[in-house]
């Protein structure tokens, strides 16, 4: 009964779930696809004496225009790619935060919201569409994130960007 193969074959709701590679996703630019990973996040926040809810980093698998060629050429409304991307994944944070946010409070509880981002924020913001010096810095997004930073001793920093930073 899981949405993503309900949906996946049923041609009015396609596009909402994609395959790419051997992964499965739903697509961030639909409405209904927000809506039904908020009420997820609702659920476990209502129902659950948990202390937050963590999302990993995988928002768009890939930058190839075909994952959402369709949807973007319908719904796009004069961005470019990249910046509807990131607008359909800060109104999923977003949701989500609030969801979250009043569920627990509905029902006397505090749980907070956060995300584990890449530790390279370069990749975050163009390859994955993820704003996360948006969602730092500005209230309603996250209550905090989890840089992933587990790199082999010989790393060596790649991202040569300051506009995000991991620091309050």
């Amino acid at each position: 009964n899981n949405p993503w193969n309900l949906w996946k074959d049923d041609p009015e709701k396609a596009g909402r779930v994609v395959q790419s590679g051997a992964g499965k996703y739903y697509n961030p630019a639909y409405p209904e696809v927000r809506a039904h990973i908020a009420a997820c996040a609702e659920e476990i926040a209502s129902r659950y004496d948990v202390d937050g809810i963590q999302f990993d980093d995988y928002f768009y698998p890939t930058t190839d225009e075909a994952f959402d060629a369709q949807e973007y050429a319908g719904l796009g409304g004069g961005l470019s790619l990249a910046e509807w991307r990131r607008q359909n994944v800060n109104t999923l944070v977003k949701s989500v935060y609030d969801t979250v946010h009043a569920a627990a409070a509905e029902a006397g509880r505090t749980v907070v919201f956060g995300i584990s981002p890449q530790g390279n924020n370069d990749n975050n913001y163009n390859t994955q569409y993820s704003d996360v010096g948006l969602w730092l810095s500005t209230p309603g997004y996250v209550d905090y994130v989890m840089p992933q930073v587990y790199w082999g001793y010989d790393f060596r920093l790649q991202s040569g960007s300051d506009r995000f930073a991991f620091e309050n």
